[in-house]
């Protein structure tokens, strides 16, 4: 094998069972949903968590079997050609030491797209074994899969199990130690064109120049250093490499090498799969059939979507509204006689129950009533597959802004909140796409700020009010959404998707799976909603919030025609947007005494329109601030903010005088 075995990868601090590094290393690697996690679990007797769409089993387990060797779970990946967190680790892991063996698992039901990405590896002269899974499936689909044909025709060991019933798992762990003991290093024909093997030849001069493997360092030149990062810059001759892949390219014509390799690998794996598998004898399932076409699975997908809107909207303002009922009838008397008999009647008994009342109040009706329930729905639409269905449907409509199509789960979730809308957004594979993908959904209004539209611009000004505030959201949505996918550094990551056979999924899988991330916000958010509440208490109490607003004057009265007491409640809009009409209705009663039951009483039709559709556009939340951080980063997270309050601001002033000019005085 290669020299330098022994040093780990870098990866490799991440494995969860202890550094045995003195023993062989066995790695599996496969598509996304091929049955790559149980069977690690079958032959480990280990558990793992697993998924059904990429991105959300990032890191790396291992377990040590029968003492003899160590067995890794890589993370599922369709190829080469895309730029993914997860295929990162793969790749890296591949192509800088690579396992002793690698097991290759392939689904029988998808054998194409399959044996495409074991052509690939193939390409980097790896030890391999290939695991069929779901073979039973393929029988009952009237597609059986000669595994014997395959094994000739690849030269490669080929073993076919059923997971679930343990079937062929003995078998296979044999083939693994006489695998191990064997130690052998395949070198596998390339079935390249003469042009290509020409252009491996002299990568793999330049590899052995470099002091890498030939064979792998020639794939790892070909990627080039948009696809191995570090990796490259480590190897040396990289300008030399660059020069003969880009001359390459412009005489066959090629925009992209590493999709064009990948293409190849799709076309010849369809050659392959047809001598292997019988002819189609039935038509698919007909809910499948269904679910996929362009009309039916249109509509389906539609009312599904508004299904999850509806079910985060209505049953999590029951639930916000139980929730609150219950708090504020039995805790907050609570807190507040032990606050006040502790520090006595004052300004750190009012900011202590700021932080500790009304701030875990704020994180319980956005927690549990919101997130939770989108987990529990994102999490059940994962382990049953129908994801990847929205993902393939919805890639028309989001391609516009340069996004995938599992986005659009994310723009309708953050419909009822944005917080876990936000946290769905590191499954998308770049970091231009999570930046434009955040900002997309937070303009999408919340279940807190359809509250104010409706209660506000709803109410006292008509539903034609209303509705126009949505309008406005869609043109800024895909203002934003054009705007940014044209002139936001990076091309767009080319997404290649499955749609795998829908299953029914394990109750105690998505409950766990729900829980791993509920917990999530649970100790990121609420420490903040906690701190948040207490500084605007303490401004508040102690009377310095007036020092503020009264700077902004001029730009709340002056340039958006809002009093400058109404400036308060937007200030306290930052902890839940409801919360500024519910505190407009206080201050305005504070301040002028009477008809705070009426809104018109205290406010011109036109201030209420600019009060409602600022509160629509601006940022939401703490909660959205402290999870889009984590999501994008702190730098570029504060870019989001000064530019949805910017943007706000400057468009209400626009919005109340094109208002006056109406005559909507």
């Amino acid at each position: 094998m290669n020299q330098g075995r022994e040093a780990p990868v870098r990866h490799r601090r991440r494995w969860r069972h202890g550094a045995r590094l003195d023993l062989p290393l066995v790695a599996l690697v496969g598509n996304p949903n091929v049955g790559k996690s149980l069977l690690f679990n079958r032959i480990s007797g280990s558990h793992v968590e697993t998924a059904n769409v990429p991105g959300v089993t990032v890191a790396i387990a291992q377990a040590v079997v029968e003492n003899r060797y160590r067995l890794m779970d890589l993370p599922g990946v369709y190829g080469f050609q895309t730029l993914t967190p997860e295929q990162r680790v793969t790749w890296d892991t591949l192509l800088d030491q690579p396992p002793d063996l690698v097991i290759a698992v392939l689904d029988a039901t998808n054998l194409p797209r399959n044996l495409a990405f074991l052509l690939t590896l193939m390409s980097l002269d790896l030890p391999l074994l290939v695991v069929g899974t779901f073979g039973d499936k393929a029988d009952q689909e009237g597609e059986p899969i000669d595994w014997a044909k395959l094994a000739t025709l690849l030269e490669v060991p080929v073993v076919s199990v059923v997971a679930t019933r343990d079937q062929g798992i003995p078998a296979l762990k044999r083939t693994i130690l006489r695998m191990l003991e064997q130690r052998s290093t395949p070198v596998y024909p390339l079935p390249y064109p003469a042009t290509m093997r020409s252009l491996v030849a002299r990568m793999e001069r330049l590899a052995k120049e470099a002091n890498l493997p030939p064979r792998r360092g020639a794939f790892l030149f070909l990627l080039g250093e948009k696809q191995t990062g570090e990796l490259l810059r480590t190897a040396g001759k990289r300008v030399e490499a660059e020069e003969w892949r880009t001359q390459f390219q412009r005489q066959q014509r090629i925009a992209d090498l590493p999709l064009a390799l990948f293409t190849f690998h799709q076309s010849l794996a369809k050659v392959i799969a047809f001598g292997v598998q019988k002819p189609h004898r039935h038509l698919p399932q007909r809910l499948e059939r269904w679910i996929t076409a362009p009309l039916s699975g249109t509509v389906t997908a539609i009312g599904l979507l508004l299904v999850i809107f509806f079910s985060l909207f209505a049953l999590g303002n029951f639930l916000s509204e139980g929730i609150t009922a219950l708090w504020t009838a039995s805790v907050s008397p609570l807190l507040r006689s032990l606050f006040v008999s502790w520090f006595g009647p004052g300004v750190v008994a009012n900011v202590l129950l700021w932080g500790l009342d009304q701030g875990i109040l704020a994180a319980l009706t956005v927690g549990v009533p919101y997130i939770l329930i989108f987990y529990l729905l994102l999490s059940f639409l994962e382990d049953t597959g129908y994801l990847s269905v929205l993902s393939f449907l919805g890639e028309r409509l989001t391609r516009l802004f340069g996004l995938p199509g599992r986005s659009l789960v994310n723009m309708v979730a953050g419909a009822g909140c944005n917080v876990p809308a936000l946290s769905g957004l590191r499954l998308l594979p770049t970091m231009r796409e999570r930046f434009i993908g955040s900002v997309l959904v937070l303009l999408v209004p919340c279940s807190a700020r359809t509250a104010v539209i409706l209660g506000a611009a709803g109410l006292y000004l008509g539903w034609g009010a209303a509705l126009s505030v949505y309008g406005w959201v869609l043109l800024w949505i895909f203002l934003f959404g054009t705007v940014l996918h044209r002139f936001s550094p990076g091309p767009p990551s080319v997404v290649i998707a499955e749609i795998p056979p829908l299953r029914w999924p394990q109750a105690r899988l998505v409950l766990r799976k729900t829980w791993f991330r509920f917990r999530e916000f649970l100790f990121l958010a609420t420490p903040i909603l906690i701190l948040g509440s207490m500084i605007l208490g303490t401004l508040y109490e102690t009377g310095a919030i007036w020092s503020l607003i009264e700077p902004l004057t001029p730009l709340l009265t002056g340039w958006m025609g809002l009093p400058t007491w109404a400036g308060l409640a937007l200030i306290f809009s930052l902890l839940r947007k409801d919360m500024a009409l519910q505190l407009l209705l206080v201050l305005a009663a504070a301040q002028l005494g009477s008809g705070s039951n009426n809104l018109l009483a205290l406010l011109t039709p036109a201030q209420l329109y600019v009060f409602v559709y600022f509160v629509t556009i601006s940022f939401p939340c703490l909660a959205s601030f402290a999870v889009l951080t984590r999501e994008i980063g702190s730098r570029r997270a504060f870019l989001v903010l000064i530019l949805l309050f910017s943007f706000a601001i400057f468009t209400s002033g626009l919005v109340y005088r094109l208002l006056l000019a109406l005559g909507f005085a």
